[in-house]
Order: C-alpha cells, then structure tokens, then sequence
C-alpha cells in the first residue's frame, strides 16, 4: 500500500483559531443522546404549534408546523439507535484483505435522506398553500414562509458545514502500515503509524486527527457503526504500541479491535502484561 503526505481528499487545518470548534470525543458521543432529547422536545412543541394555528384557521402555517414536526420526531430514533449500535459495535469490524476493516451504514444514509425529503415536501408545500389559497391573507403568507425559511436556513447551515462521506464497504482500513480512511474516494485519507496520530477532538461530526509531525486533518466519520471514543481508543492503542500492527493484518488484530470497542486503552493494555511477563521470564531463564 503506498501513503501519501499530505493524504489525498484531506483538509489541513493550519488556522490556529479553528481549535475553538473543536469538540471532544467525549462530548461529541453524548451529543446524540442530548440530541435525540431536545429534537423529540422540539417536535411535541411543534406539534402543539400546530393545533394552536389550526384553530385560528392558519392551516398553512399549521401545515409547516406539522412538517417540521414529523422531522425531528423521524430523526429522534435515529440519534437514539446510533447511541444502541456504539454498544454493538464490536460486531462491526471484521478482517479482510491484509487488514481489519470496518464499513458505513447505507440504511442510516437512506433514512436520512427520506427524513430531509419528507420533511422538505412538507415545508415546500405549506409555503404553496399559504400562497395560493385566495383566503389566506397576507399575513398567513408571511409567517408561514417566515418560519419555512427559518427552518430551511437553520438545516442548511447545519448541513453546509458538515463533513460527509458517502457509505463504502470499507470506510476504515486498518493495515500494519496505517490507517486507511474511505479508500477512493473523494475524503480518501491515509495516516502512517510512525507518524503517530491522535485524534484531538471532533469538528463538525468529523474526527480532527493530529500527529506528532504537527500535521492535522479532518476526517468524516458519517454513519459508522463505531463511536467517535471507541475510534479514539483503537487509534490511540495502535500509535502506543506499534509493535503490534502487524497484527492487523492477520485475524490476530481483530478481536484487539473487538476488545477496544468496549475497554479503555489501559483495560486493553492489562491483557498485555502476562505476554510480557513470560518474555521476562524467558529472558531470565536464558541467562
């Protein structure tokens, strides 16, 4: 496999102020749980709204209430699910090729695009009825695009900068080499082991990976099984102990992989400790 530096698809971050974006692991994983909280929040809210102006027979406005309602309830089991598939994601990986790789979801993509789509209709279609109805009067048509374009304004921002890559069968490659992030395609990113990566915190739902050349990239992570912590760990044990990389590509790394999905670094390492304390014993044996 041949790397390339600086990795292709690959944005450097070389403005020091971007720092203030950036995101922990941490807090990025426990955003989806809040997330899922606030947007059912948001839907019920809509929802009333929605009566509220049905009854003062603004049925456009109460058509795009409505609209982004069924939005950020379809959206709420979605963050729910993705915080159930972190727990599961050890299942996820596998080992092939001369490496261990894991893969992106499509029917995550799929649900989201017919989420946005939905949604979408809805919000175009009331901004039509508002319009289009000789009884609605003027202010019916302005509050009802008001709150149309608040809402298309607000998504459309979120989603500009968002870091997206489109679902593969390998979206992760890890090889004795490095780490091979979405092969051919256009985020395609690959990072050598010897130039010891880390990854620094999350910038719009991608990971900020550093290494100690001071190098920095941004790395979309949209829809994978794993959690932004649980890539943390894996990234983190394999840059501390290049030792066993070549592992990774033999059947041997993946259940480390498996192991590091669910355990710390350090719980990880522990398993270590009777492998070295035989090499010790060896050793002294020999002598």
């Amino acid at each position: 496999m041949i790397w390339t530096t600086p990795p292709r698809g690959t944005t450097q971050i070389a403005q020091p102020h971007r720092a203030a974006h950036i995101v922990s692991c941490e807090q990025a994983d426990d955003g989806s749980t809040k997330a899922a909280k606030l947007f059912f929040l948001i839907g019920v809210t809509s929802l009333a709204g929605a009566g509220a102006a049905a009854t003062v027979s603004n049925l456009s406005l109460a058509m795009a209430l409505t609209s982004s309602a069924i939005g950020y309830l379809l959206y709420t089991p979605a963050l729910v699910t993705q915080t159930r598939l972190r727990r599961r994601a050890a299942r996820y990986w596998r080992h092939e090729r001369e490496s261990t790789v894991t893969s992106a979801s499509w029917i995550r993509l799929l649900y989201s695009c017919f989420v946005i789509t939905a949604t979408s209709t809805g919000l175009v279609y009331s901004v039509w009825l508002a319009w289009s109805q000789p009884t609605n009067g003027f202010i019916t048509g302005i509050s009802t695009t008001g709150f149309v374009t608040l809402i298309f304004t607000s998504a459309g921002s979120s989603l500009g900068t968002s870091q997206i890559a489109l679902p593969s069968s390998s979206a992760i490659k890890l090889t004795p080499e490095g780490i091979l992030f979405w092969p051919e395609q256009k985020h395609e990113t690959s990072i050598p082991w010897h130039e010891v990566p880390a990854i620094n915190g999350t910038h719009n739902g991608a990971l900020h990976i550093v290494t100690r050349q001071n190098k920095s990239f941004i790395v979309p992570v949209s829809h994978l099984q794993p959690g932004f912590v649980q890539l943390c760990r894996t990234i983190e044990f394999y840059a501390q102990h290049p030792e066993l990389c070549h592992e990774l590509g033999t059947s041997e790394g993946l259940p480390r992989v498996q192991l590091l999905m669910n355990n710390t670094v350090e719980q990880v390492e522990q398993t270590l400790l009777p492998r070295k304390r035989d090499r010790d014993n060896d050793d002294g044996d020999f002598r």
